[in-house]
């Protein structure tokens, strides 16, 4: 406490008696626990601040922080608003602690009568519990009743549990002797169940190796299923082959039948070619004789067409023999298929 009380004093209340105001409104919003301190003289920051004629709002600012200070009396007795009517402070100061004042005064008020609220409900409560009482107390004698009553049963309860007593008894008797039957029976028990655990295991081994010759003949089997699969694999790869084989002999077949009529044809046609060739060496030969006949009759006929035109004395007479002969010549020795477009050149009068 005395720590607390040296921190709070060195801050809120040290910026208050120093009149550090605007320091005391952003202190009192970070620590507002430090608005309850209070002095040697029973004042709180209030009544410093009061004391000290504060503005408004640091004023505000303590008390919204720690409103009971403004109910905190000095040791003279004064609070921080009598204290502000005897030092003639602000009137707006004084106005607003009245108005907390009158404001705490109307809380109070109206705590009383939610208290007195309160106090009738209770009132009523607790006359609602006497008559409860009242119910209670006809119950417990109601109570006390049924326990004489439960009393007498119980002694009944008694009797006959005696003579429960005295059949269990009896049965307890009973109970040993089937007691001894049964250490027979388990004795009895215990050598079966030794005999049928040593078949059991037996039994068990017999299993175990039955289980590794059935693994062994499952992977076997399993084997023989991935072979026999395979097989089929490749069994249907050779039928797809030999679908395709077969397809491309048909094809070979047509094109063999194909090739062998063509080449029939193309041997038809060598022999025509060999005739057509014998025919043209032989129609050759034949043009050659008579070209050879022909060159003949030209050379003698230009031989006589020279000696004519030497005779002559002028040029266009000379022209126009030389064209009349050499369309002689053309028209008897077929010279025009030879010139082609080229005869008509050869007309009299041409240049």
């Amino acid at each position: 406490k005395d720590l607390k009380k040296e921190t709070m004093v060195s801050s809120l209340y040290s910026l208050a008696m120093e009149s550090k105001f605007t320091e005391v409104f952003d202190r009192v919003r970070s620590h507002p626990e430090e608005a309850e301190f209070r002095n040697d003289n029973n004042w709180v920051t209030l009544h410093i601040l009061v004391w000290k004629k504060a503005p408004l709002s640091a004023l505000k600012a303590v008390y919204k922080a720690y409103p009971p200070g403004l109910q905190v009396r000095s040791k003279r007795g004064e609070t921080a608003l009598d204290m502000a009517e005897n030092n003639n402070a602000d009137g707006k100061i004084i106005s607003f602690l009245k108005l907390s004042e009158h404001a705490q005064m109307r809380d109070c008020v109206l705590h009383l009568s939610l208290f007195q609220s309160s106090f009738n409900e209770i009132k009523e409560t607790c006359k609602s519990l006497v008559n409860d009482n009242k119910i209670l107390k006809d119950q417990c004698k109601n109570l006390l009743k049924e326990n004489e009553e439960m009393k007498e049963y119980t002694t009944t309860l008694k009797n006959s549990t005696d003579a429960l007593k005295f059949s269990t008894d009896l049965l307890k008797k009973e109970f040993n002797s089937l007691a001894h039957e049964n250490k027979s029976l388990i004795e009895s028990t215990d050598k079966d169940r030794k005999v049928l655990t040593s078949e059991f295991l037996s039994l068990k081994r017999d299993n175990e190796v039955a289980k590794i010759d059935w693994g062994t003949l499952k992977d076997e089997s399993d084997k023989t299923k991935e072979g026999i699969h395979s097989m089929k694999v490749a069994n249907e790869e050779l039928k797809d082959k030999n679908e395709l084989l077969a397809t491309e002999s048909e094809v070979l077949k047509k094109t063999v039948a194909s090739l062998l009529g063509i080449c029939n044809h193309l041997s038809q046609d060598n022999e025509s070619l060999k005739d057509i060739c014998n025919e043209v060496r032989r129609r050759n030969d034949t043009n050659a004789s008579s070209m050879n006949s022909n060159l003949q009759g030209i050379e003698s006929a230009i031989s006589h067409m020279q000696k004519d035109i030497g005779g002559l004395n002028s040029q266009s007479k000379k022209r126009d023999l030389f064209i009349s002969a050499l369309q002689t010549l053309m028209r008897d020795f077929d010279i025009g298929s030879i010139l082609g477009d080229r005869k008509k050149m050869l007309t009299p009068g041409s240049p």
